[in-house]
C-alpha cells in the first residue's frame, strides 16, 4: 500500500524480523523443542522418505495447481509482466498482491518449522543468507527476476540442482557463496540475453508483415 519496491520492502522487513527474533530469545538458541514436533516436521515415514519431503511436494503439487489453474495465478503473472495492464482491466492489483505475500509467509513459516525440527534448537541466526539461495533456486528454474515468466516445476527443479552443486562443491563454504552469487548473475544475464532475442525475433516480424 506504501507503493514501495517488493524487493526493498522485503529486504528491509527481514531485517526488521531478524533483529525481532534476536531481542525475543537474546541471541542464544531455544532449546527443548518437543521429540512430538520433531517427528511431525520430519520423522520418518517410508524408508528414507520424511514427513518433510512429503510436506516439499504436497506445497509444490498445491502451488502448481493455483498458478496454473485458478485466476489468481494467471492475475499474479499478468501483475508481474505489467502492473498497469491487469488494474486497468478491472484486476484488484493490491489485493492479489498482499495475498501472494501471505501465501509465501505461510510457505516460510513451513520451511521454518522444518527448520526447526531437523534442528531441535530455535537459532535466531538460522536462516541467514537463504534469500539468496530462494532467488538463485528460482533464477536456475526460469523464473524471470523482471517479473512475468516462471514455473513451480522450473523452481522446484532449481531448487533440486541447487542443493546437489553445493553438496558438489566438496569445498569451503566462502566458495559456495561466490558459486551461489555467479549463478544468479548467470541467469540473469541469460534472461536480459533471451528478452533482446525475443524483442530483435519481433522487429524482424513486424519488418517482415
Amino acid at each position: 500500500k506504501m507503493k514501495l519496491q517488493p524487493f526493498v520492502a522485503t529486504l528491509g522487513m527481514m531485517s526488521v524480523y531478524r533483529g525481532v527474533a534476536y531481542l525475543i530469545t537474546g541471541g542464544w538458541p531455544v532449546l527443548n523443542i518437543p521429540q512430538n514436533f520433531r517427528d511431525i516436521m520430519d520423522g520418518g515415514v517410508i524408508g528414507t522418505l520424511s514427513s518433510s519431503m512429503i510436506l516439499f511436494l504436497v506445497v509444490t503439487v498445491a502451488a502448481y495447481i493455483l498458478l496454473k489453474h485458478t485466476k489468481f495465478g494467471t492475475y499474479l503473472y499478468s501483475i508481474g509482466s505489467n502492473e498497469e495492464a491487469p488494474r486497468l482491466s478491472g484486476v484488484n492489483v493490491d489485493f492479489n498482491k498482499i495475498m501472494s505475500y501471505a501465501i509465501c509467509g505461510v510457505c516460510v513459516a513451513f520451511a521454518g518449522m522444518v527448520m526447526l525440527a531437523k534442528l531441535g534448537t530455535g537459532e535466531p541466526a538460522a536462516g541467514a543468507s537463504y534469500e539468496t539461495n530462494a532467488i538463485a533456486a528460482a533464477a536456475i528454474g526460469g523464473t524471470s527476476l523482471a517479473g512475468g515468466k516462471g514455473s513451480i516445476i522450473g523452481t522446484f527443479l532449481g531448487a533440486i540442482l541447487l542443493q546437489a552443486l553445493k553438496v558438489g562443491l566438496v569445498v569451503d563454504t566462502f566458495w559456495q557463496y561466490i558459486a551461489t552469487g555467479l549463478i544468479i548473475v548467470f541467469a540473469v544475464y541469460v534472461d536480459v540475453i533471451q528478452g533482446k532475442l525475443a524483442a530483435m525475433r519481433l522487429n524482424k516480424k513486424a519488418k517482415a508483415e
